[in-house]
């Protein structure tokens, strides 16, 4: 938060968009998708050039399960927290390497 209030619209998710037509929408992969169908003259941002959608969806698939089951997702601190408070060191640290692994299978990216 960069101080000030905060617009009506906003419910606390992250990301967020909101359309022309005054609704809102949230979650990463269909504010991608929506955009793609809203303009669709534009170069399309899903699935990535290069890439089939079935081989980005098993990827998204493979890193949400990365994850502990009981991590929450947070715009502030992504999965360092459970529900009931901070994650083990080490649950994170596997968090990590898997993400490490996923990462190192398409070597021709920037990570």
């Amino acid at each position: 938060n960069m101080g000030g209030g905060r617009p009506d619209w906003y419910r606390g998710q992250t990301p967020q968009i909101q359309w022309a037509d005054g609704r809102t929408q949230g979650e990463s992969m269909d504010i991608v998708k929506a955009l793609d169908a809203e303009y669709p003259a534009s170069r399309p941002l899903y699935p990535p050039e290069g890439a089939s959608m079935s081989s980005v969806a098993q990827m998204i698939s493979a890193f949400r399960q990365s994850f502990p089951s009981n991590a929450r997702p947070s715009s502030r601190a992504a999965y360092l927290f459970s529900y009931s408070g901070p994650l083990s060191r080490s649950d994170f640290e596997k968090a990590l390497d898997a993400t490490e692994k996923l990462l190192a299978q398409h070597d021709e990216g920037p990570f």
